[in-house]
């Protein structure tokens, strides 16, 4: 987590205390989240460390964002761009269920539940996750796949 300002990562807390977090800060100020959950293995690294930084243990994931960023195209293109994501992640045989779109200040995040792909977590989940997001969208962002990626939450401030 980090609260405010991507500089301010390295806070961990339980998965079902995020919601309050968001709720509670993310109307005054940006709330991010890791693309990976960690396991008590990052915690006891981070009490040695102080950070996370060259972390290479296992990591899970639950949400997985696919990011459209708008760069220099305009506000219909990306949308657009978004509306293609759509259109060939139900062809694969995503369910509405499956994900969610929200805009994420210039681009769009759409994202979609890890349950999908039947991830387990993995001291090589980034990389796996990575490769196999290259494999079917050659045009997404993909450094929110880096090992200490965050990206800012939906409902909080942009």
């Amino acid at each position: 987590m980090a609260i405010g300002s991507p500089r301010k990562r390295g806070l961990l807390i339980p998965l079902d205390t995020l919601p309050d977090l968001i709720y509670n800060e993310g109307s005054k100020q940006a709330v991010y989240r890791s693309t990976y959950l960690y396991y008590d293995d990052a915690i006891e690294y981070r009490k040695l460390k102080g950070s996370l930084k060259d972390f290479l243990g296992l990591r899970g994931v639950d949400w997985i964002p696919l990011d459209v960023d708008k760069k220099d195209n305009t506000d219909e293109y990306t949308l657009d761009s978004v509306r293609g994501l759509i259109y060939e992640l139900e062809e694969l045989g995503a369910k509405e269920s499956n994900y969610c779109i929200y805009f994420s200040g210039t681009g769009y995040h759409v994202m979609l539940h890890a349950g999908v792909f039947g991830l387990e977590p993995s001291r090589n989940l980034p990389y796996i996750l990575k490769e196999t997001m290259k494999g079917m969208f050659d045009w997404i962002d993909f450094s929110v796949y880096m090992r200490t990626s965050i990206y800012r939450c939906d409902a909080s401030l942009n």
